[in-house]
């Protein structure tokens, strides 16, 4: 609905007033509320006061355009078009929010049920071509109250994604591609931190950080046997879809397939499922069990591949010193 006023002589016309939408609608669906203050002058148009409701969570900003004259009296600025946009949103429903989007319309996972976004989102340029800019924050926390258990028939990825507690991300966008200036990932006992960029021609590089007190809660729900805190650092990267990481990683007390250890330290190289091992020292402590020679503890350095197609059965080609 529009309540306001239309005075001036044309092409000089004004027109103010108030915008109001109570309900409306979305990919067929009813979504929330909708109110601001629109003002139309000398081809500028601004919505100003923005404010409503989006399912749950709310939201509020501003919006100003400019219309290319050919006609315009005045400061040359005036013939040529741009726009500017800023909006500011509060505990929206990442699933309700994919399911209207046109692009992950089809987005039926469970796990993303219970998380909700929080940030800000500036948009401007002269056009909606190369020379658009935006910029802003998100924050991601999840509810475990809104939060269904995650089937347990469901693929690796889903119940990775169901692990997820909180994350944050600041972004920025132009036509050379997504530049990330700080990203944060919470998952139990283990936080993820990371900053980088994606172009076009060279993909996604990500410098990475990771600490955690124990990922055996992480590597039980994708069917890797192995546990123990770890810290690692390096350059983690995508191109033509396929995933590589090249850096440093350190395990404390762990195990894996039932061996314990008390330490591993080695230098990664991985893409796709195939991890290079460099530089590898492997700390195991000594072993006693009833009725069986006692293991000694032991120092060992390693160099090869590790093979993840099947992560219940690892498959290993390595060179060990003792």
């Amino acid at each position: 609905a529009f309540a306001g006023a239309l005075t001036g002589a044309f092409p000089s016309v004004k027109l103010a007033g108030k915008l109001a939408f109570p309900q409306f609608l979305l990919a067929n669906q009813e979504v929330g509320s909708l109110e601001a203050d629109i003002l139309y002058h000398e081809n500028h148009v601004s919505l100003s006061r923005v404010s409503g409701q989006f399912f749950s969570g709310v939201f509020s900003g501003e919006a100003h355009a400019r219309f290319a004259s050919e006609n315009a009296i005045g400061a040359a600025e005036n013939s040529v078009g741009g726009f500017e946009a800023k909006l500011k949103y509060t505990d929206l429903p990442l699933d309700r929010l994919l399911e209207i989007s046109p692009l992950t319309a089809q987005v039926k996972d469970l796990s993303l049920k219970g998380l909700f976004v929080t940030g800000d989102v500036a948009v401007s340029g002269a056009g909606m071509g190369d020379g658009v800019q935006a910029g802003g924050k998100v924050e991601a926390k999840r509810l475990p109250l809104f939060s269904p258990a995650v089937p347990e028939k469901a693929a690796s990825l889903q119940k990775l994604a169901g692990l997820f507690e909180s994350g944050k991300l600041q972004w920025n966008w132009s036509s050379d591609g997504l530049a990330v200036e700080k990203g944060e990932l919470a998952l139990p006992g283990t936080v993820l931190v990371f900053s980088g960029k994606w172009e076009k021609t060279e993909g996604l590089v990500l410098e990475t950080a990771l600490s955690s007190q124990d990922v055996g809660k992480i590597t039980e729900t994708v069917g890797l046997p192995l546990t123990g805190g770890v810290n690692a650092t390096g350059v983690l990267s995508q191109r033509e879809g396929i995933p590589s990481f090249q850096g440093g990683i350190h395990f404390k007390s762990g195990a894996l397939r039932g061996q314990t250890f008390t330490s591993f330290v080695s230098d990664l190289d991985l893409k796709g499922r195939r991890v290079g091992i460099k530089k590898a020292v492997l700390n195991v402590p000594a072993k006693t069990e009833s009725g069986k020679p006692p293991s000694p503890a032991g120092i060992y350095t390693a160099e090869g591949t590790l093979n993840l197609d099947d992560l219940k059965s690892p498959q290993f080609d390595f060179k060990v010193e003792v």
